[in-house]
């Protein structure tokens, strides 16, 4: 996923990617690759979305980390299918790009 934050982009705005159903888990690992780079960096936030619940944040991250590729891991548990929501916020101003890439879920806990 990648958010483009130039024109006609306005501030924050956001973007979001969700998976499919997951089965209930007592504990598994969700790896990612991030990229946040630029002066007017948003957020990026991982929910987990369950039917007639509010989504739980399990991960987040805001501002300019870098022109790099950053490793980020969060342990998933649900007692109830869920799915996973990638969610990006462009920041202030055109100036800075989020993105993710390399999404797994490995059958343990981080």
């Amino acid at each position: 996923m990648y958010i483009e934050t130039s024109d006609p982009r306005q501030n924050l705005d956001k973007a979001r990617i969700v998976s499919p159903m997951l089965p209930p888990t007592n504990g598994q690992c969700l790896k990612f690759y991030n990229h946040m780079y630029g002066n007017h960096i948003g957020t990026l936030k991982v929910y987990l979305k369950r039917p007639n619940r509010s989504n739980a944040l399990v991960w987040s991250l805001s501002g300019n980390q870098g022109d790099v590729w950053s490793l980020a891991s969060a342990t998933i548990t649900s007692t109830e299918p869920f799915q996973v929501v990638f969610e990006g916020t462009r920041g202030t101003d055109y100036e800075g790009d989020i993105a993710i890439d390399d999404v797994i879920i490995r059958p343990f806990r981080c």
